[in-house]
């Protein structure tokens, strides 16, 4: 005669504290995942809002670039090189507004990088817990003085990982075609090249106007 096992109160309870655990487990993994579905997409939107921005910069950038060429040629085509008053005051209203929006679009850059690099941060510490992986890794347009000392001891090395030799580090020219100084980085030029071209039309405006007529 088969026996029927009634489960005492101790076992019941068992039963439930596992559930409990299973379901807060449950709970606590799709609540991590949601979060880095998160990190990751706010860190898309970050990284395509600095992409487009300086994609505007840019554009912006040469739009102003062809009207200062069309005003200074215009310089050179009048005969005796006599711009009129208002041809200079509009290339210094032009440039002025350049400049401006140079900088803008320069502050924009930086904020969007900022805000990239915290991202980034984010989810890094979100998917490797330990620290070490964490600090190795890099994110895209980093460009910070770690990142340059990598990059220099990576192009210092062979495909084998052996040191290249000064020699052949000199023939291949990355020392002479690839450079950066970061008080001229090319998007601190989008707002300094405008601001040399308003002062170069005040020059004008100014000694324009002190010549005798």
């Amino acid at each position: 005669m088969a026996t029927t096992t009634v489960p005492t109160l101790s076992s019941v309870r068992l039963t439930r504290r596992r559930l409990v655990n299973s379901d807060q487990i449950s709970s606590d993994e799709k609540a991590k995942a949601n979060q880095e579905a998160f990190l990751l997409k706010d860190y898309e939107f970050k990284i395509t809002y600095l992409s487009n921005q300086f994609d505007r910069m840019w554009n912006r950038f040469n739009y102003f670039v062809a009207i200062e060429t069309a005003l200074v040629g215009a310089k050179f085509l009048i005969p005796n090189g006599a711009l009129s008053p208002a041809l200079t005051i509009a290339g210094v209203l032009i440039s002025a507004l350049w400049y401006v929006m140079g900088a803008e679009d320069r502050y924009l850059v930086r904020l969007y990088r900022h805000q990239v690099k915290k991202a980034a941060d984010a989810v890094a510490r979100t998917i490797w817990t330990d620290g070490q992986t964490h600090r190795d890794y890099r994110y895209v347009g980093q460009v910070d003085e770690v990142m340059r000392t990598e990059l220099r001891e990576e192009e210092g090395k062979d495909s084998e990982g052996r040191q290249k030799s000064i020699w052949k580090r000199l023939i291949e020219l990355e020392w002479l075609s690839g450079w950066r100084l970061e008080p001229f980085s090319t998007t601190r030029l989008a707002a300094l090249f405008p601001l040399l071209v308003f002062i170069f039309w005040l020059i004008i405006l100014v000694t324009s106007t002190s010549l005798p007529a």
